[in-house]
């Protein structure tokens, strides 16, 4: 929404964190980073093998091609060491994907 538009929030920070957790939702600081492609934090859905330039095209059209993708976002029961967001009972981790 443009921020000429007020949003009244329905949940509070905590409540949103265990509802990402729940629903395996990245969010942008979080999961989502410069550091962090598509692919890992849960995003890959989200990127059209055909279309763009754009950077790291290559790498992620190899990966998808070879079926590594590296790392993948997940939902751990606590404790997680690692985690990118820390729930109650469970967090979001992106962790290295095992290979087939």
């Amino acid at each position: 929404a443009p921020n000429t538009e007020l949003i009244d929030s329905n949940m509070d920070e905590d409540d949103f964190s265990e509802y990402r957790i729940e629903n395996m939702i990245p969010y942008q600081g979080y999961e989502i980073t410069s550091s962090v492609h598509p692919l890992a934090c849960g995003l890959g859905h989200l990127v059209h093998e055909s279309k763009g330039c754009y950077i790291g095209q290559e790498i992620l059209v190899r990966m998808r091609s070879r079926g590594r993708q590296g790392k993948k976002l997940v939902c751990l029961p606590n404790p997680v060491e690692g985690a990118t967001t820390v729930g109650e009972t469970h967090s979001l981790a992106i962790v290295r994907a095992k290979s087939d």
